[in-house]
């Protein structure tokens, strides 16, 4: 955690922060503002809360964003029935959604814990039913649905408010897989609606990592490096631009 703040403050990072409560109120604490508090979701969690206490903590403000979402680990996806009411709560609230939709570990489904895993939950396209009945929902996919590419591109030229964070691919991929991946999301003209992820649980330098990887990317712009790092992220969660002005001002501690 100390290592990982450090990097928060050398890099004037903001992260949208998710995780058991107990956990993200430590990070909280110790990262201050720098910390998003999210609310970690899933079916496979030994307390699931209902819809009714979802609703209560974010009209408490205990958390900024609904994420991660990682029901695909319980094999369900976000069109499912049994997510529903839980869509309808964040559309009223008009609370922006990140949902895992693409790579867990190597041969997840063979873990311990992940027998309900599917790959077929990779695509972009499950997410559709939910978009259709929703259509006032703030949603991005974390890991871009990697790689179900041609997916994607249809979801996004379909439905002009979703949004991706790079996630996990920024740095688990090849640095050539990656640029390809991203490449293709840019020249199909969804640049702006990229957005930086890192999807960092573990290791602190992969946040880094993962920011070389943009930085690196000859076929970005300066302005589009910068929308994938921050502008993106800044329009998709409707920062106010006070909170755009003070983020820009912190100096390097």
């Amino acid at each position: 955690m100390e290592q990982t703040i450090g990097v928060l403050k050398r890099r004037n990072i903001f992260g949208v922060t998710s995780g058991p409560a107990p956990l993200l109120e430590r990070w909280k604490q110790a990262g201050r503002e720098r910390i998003i508090p999210a609310l970690w979701f899933g079916f496979m969690l030994q307390t699931v809360p209902t819809p009714a206490e979802v609703r209560q903590w974010f009209t408490e403000r205990r958390y900024a964003v609904f994420s991660e979402v990682a029901i695909q680990y319980d094999g369900i996806s976000p069109s499912d029935t049994m997510f529903e009411p839980y869509l309808a709560v964040v559309e009223e609230m008009d609370v922006p959604v990140g949902i895992h939709i693409g790579l867990g570990p190597p041969g997840a489904l063979y873990l311990p814990g992940m027998g309900n895993y599917r790959a077929r939950l990779h695509s972009p396209l499950v997410l559709e039913e939910a978009l259709a009945r929703h259509r006032k929902l703030r949603v991005y996919l974390m890991h871009a649905g990697w790689p179900m590419l041609d997916d994607l591109l249809a979801v996004l030229y379909a439905h002009p408010q979703v949004h991706v964070d790079v996630g996990i691919i920024s740095y688990l991929l090849p640095r050539a897989a990656f640029h390809r991946y991203l490449q293709r999301i840019v020249e199909a003209g969804f640049a702006r609606r990229v957005m930086f992820g890192s999807d960092q649980m573990n290791w602190p330098a992969a946040i880094e990592r993962a920011i070389q990887a943009i930085e690196a990317a000859p076929f970005l712009t300066t302005e589009q490096k910068r929308d994938i790092l921050f502008n993106n992220a800044a329009r998709f969660l409707r920062l106010s631009q006070k909170q755009i002005t003070a983020m820009s001002g912190k100096k390097d501690e």
